[in-house]
């Protein structure tokens, strides 16, 4: 589970970003939050998956990386050429741009933008993409646009998203509720997505701009669907 806000902010939409109280206030214990204190058990499961199929990632762009635990772990995983990280919110941005410019990472680059403003604005394709616990904080219009333009930017995306059942479980078993997060069904999460990607493994999309059953990377058809 990823802890969120216990009080709305202004922002209507998770493209602008939070601020410093914010993360403050709902990262007091990043190490129990699910892809930073598990962000090895993550990337040992995408490493073995993308192993299995022979299939080489040397880009990767983190939409949305927060604190950066997935960026960090990433390049330790994956012999990457190309790293980008998208983050809108300027106090975990400027955080990360220390931790970048301390250790001198030159193949690194970070964009203080929302993920759409990046998708919009910016050019370049990436093998991987991630998107951890994002598009719930989106307006339905902006979700709408991303999808689309993320499938013609990543081959793969690796995405966790909560619906309402699990947002609804979050306040039964862990007495805590997400005032940002916008309430959509596990249906309207695949109706969209579906759209512009094929769902390969858990949590992992293809993107149907990149391949269809002919030319996938991935050998069992079986789990396309």
């Amino acid at each position: 589970m990823v802890k969120m806000g216990t009080k709305r902010e202004e922002a209507s939409s998770g493209e602008e970003g939070f601020s410093k109280d914010y993360w403050a206030s709902n990262y007091q214990d990043p190490e129990s939050m699910d892809c930073i204190g598990n962000v090895k058990e993550h990337f040992a499961y995408l490493c073995s998956l993308f192993n299995l199929e022979m299939i080489e990632i040397r880009s990767m762009v983190d939409l949305g990386f927060g604190l950066g635990a997935m960026i960090k772990e990433g390049r330790k995983k994956f012999d990457l050429k190309k790293v980008c990280g998208v983050e809108p919110s300027p106090y975990a941005f400027e955080k990360m741009e220390v931790w970048k410019n301390k250790y001198g990472i030159k193949n690194l680059t970070l964009k203080n933008m929302g993920m759409t403003q990046w998708l919009e604005k910016t050019k370049g394709k990436y093998d991987l993409g991630l998107c951890n616990s994002v598009l719930q904080y989106l307006a339905t219009k902006e979700l709408e646009e991303a999808i689309l333009l993320l499938s013609k930017r990543v081959k793969f995306l690796y995405l966790t998203v909560p619906t309402d059942l699990e947002l609804d479980f979050q306040i039964r078993d862990h007495q805590f509720k997400d005032y940002y997060a916008r309430r959509r069904t596990r249906a309207f999460y695949q109706k969209l997505l579906k759209k512009h990607f094929t769902f390969i493994s858990n949590r992992l999309l293809e993107s149907r701009y990149f391949f269809d059953e002919e030319t996938t990377l991935f050998t069992n058809l079986l789990y396309r669907f």
